[in-house]
């Protein structure tokens, strides 16, 4: 160390212009400089702040040969005389404890990868298969003939307008005849016939009034009673069961034949009367041999009968299933399945991306931590430690020569360059961007990286 002052010194009184000596840095040669080998594999061990001061003022503060010795302290070559080899061998142990954490991640990733390309992805492309073969099913059936529980459109529609129509047909019918045999009075009927010069022979004539459709009165609500004799036979077809229907139908039949067998027969009472005001016809009334009694029993009833039976009919048909509508609801259910599955895939597709997006990342970590291996002789944070021991002792020297702003910014240069290169992208991998350090049980310290593993480093 005494050694070491007196050089420094020297070196010191030479860049100032006090030395006694020649004022050449050729003086310089009389320290004892010992420079290893950077393609040897002998080590040498030194106090580092110490060498850095002698190997500075030797190379006049050159940055390209402070480069050559970080690069030997990194390659193992040059030590300081407090390293320990016992953590080098555990650092070198947990390398290999984090390779194979990142091997096994690896191997579990590409498991999950080839299980969901090779089995979940082609399963949801046959459900979706068979789900498209479900609906190509459906519109085949709709095409196909029904059985006789499924809803005719034609038929409904049939139904629809002939019920429609007779409705028409009863109301107009039940309205005039009713007004006809129970309202009009026959005496002013008589006179209207004669001013107008109408006939009461005729069977419209007889039988039909518009005039029974501009008087309010009671025979406008005559139609509900016979529209009632169709609800009630639809009541009694249904909900009646053997013997106590039929005798029940039997009884609402003859029920309505008779209203309306006194309906004819009013009218045909009525037209005789009026005849009989006219002087047309000055025989006995024999109503059941009139024609127009017959004729109006039969369009009252038969249409009364037939139109019950419509809407029996119309009805049944309504209450049937609606095929199409079905159909339609199966193939939007199938469709949104379709659809759901189609986003699984594609969040499968995106977890495919991801995760060989990690197993490359893995590979690059693995590649990294086995170069590390390979070419660095000391652990990280001893690389910083020596690297930023042996720098300060070669900046006290550069810090004293003369003109020495150009060498110092070189050198500082090449100090943050070997950094960024050597300590801080290696720490990137070891921490910064996969977790904090903690304390550990076992000694040193662990992160839990982006994998959910733990990886140990020994304490320095």
């Amino acid at each position: 160390m005494t050694d070491l002052t007196t050089n420094f010194d020297k070196i010191k009184d030479l860049f100032t212009g006090n030395s006694s000596e020649n004022n050449t840095l050729e003086n310089t040669n009389e320290v004892n400089i010992e420079t290893p080998n950077v393609f040897s594999n002998d080590v040498l061990r030194v106090n580092l702040k110490d060498y850095s001061i002698k190997q500075s003022m030797a190379h006049k503060g050159d940055s390209k040969a402070l480069l050559n010795l970080f690069n030997e302290i990194r390659c193992g070559h040059l030590i300081d005389e407090s390293a320990d080899f016992e953590y080098q061998e555990k650092h070198r142990y947990a390398l290999d404890d984090q390779i194979i954490d990142l091997e096994k991640t690896s191997e579990e990733l590409l498991g999950e990868q080839k299980k969901v390309s090779e089995v979940s992805i082609p399963n949801l492309k046959k459900m979706i298969l068979d789900l498209e073969d479900a609906i190509h099913q459906w519109r085949l059936k709709e095409k196909q003939p029904h059985k006789s529980d499924a809803m005719n459109r034609f038929t409904l529609w049939k139904y629809g307008i002939m019920l429609g129509l007779g409705l028409i047909y009863i109301l107009a019918f039940y309205i005039s005849c009713v007004y006809m045999g129970m309202v009009r009075n026959p005496m002013e009927e008589a006179q209207l016939l004669n001013q107008s010069g109408g006939s009461a022979n005729s069977l419209f004539g007889a039988i039909f009034s518009r005039r029974a459709f501009g008087v309010l009165d009671f025979h406008w609500v005559s139609p509900i009673l016979i529209l009632m004799f169709a609800f009630v036979l639809d009541y009694l077809i249904h909900e009646l069961k053997g013997h106590k229907r039929i005798a029940s139908i039997v009884v609402l039949i003859c029920i309505t034949f008779i209203l309306d067998g006194f309906i004819a027969y009013k009218i045909e009472n009525t037209n005789f009367e009026m005849k009989k005001l006219m002087g047309i016809d000055d025989v006995s009334h024999r109503w059941y041999a009139s024609s127009d009694f017959y004729i109006v029993l039969i369009m009252g009833f038969v249409a009364t009968l037939i139109w019950s039976v419509l809407l029996i009919a119309f009805k049944q048909e309504l209450g049937k299933t609606d095929f199409s509508k079905v159909v339609a609801l199966e193939v939007e259910f199938l469709q949104k399945k379709i659809s759901d599955i189609k986003n699984q895939m594609e969040v499968l597709e995106l977890e495919l991306v991801d995760t060989s997006t990690k197993i490359k990342k893995i590979a690059l970590e693995i590649k990294k931590l086995r170069d590390r291996k390979r070419d660095l002789k000391i652990s990280i944070p001893e690389l910083e430690r020596y690297i930023t021991k042996f720098y300060d002792g070669w900046m006290q020297v550069v810090a004293i020569m003369p003109q020495n702003y150009e060498i110092k910014q070189t050198c500082e240069k090449m100090n943050e360059e070997f950094r960024d290169t050597y300590i801080s992208d290696n720490r990137l991998l070891l921490d910064t961007n996969q977790g904090e350090l903690e304390t550990g049980s076992r000694g040193g310290q662990f992160y839990v990286n982006e994998y959910g593993k733990k990886i140990y480093f020994p304490n320095t």
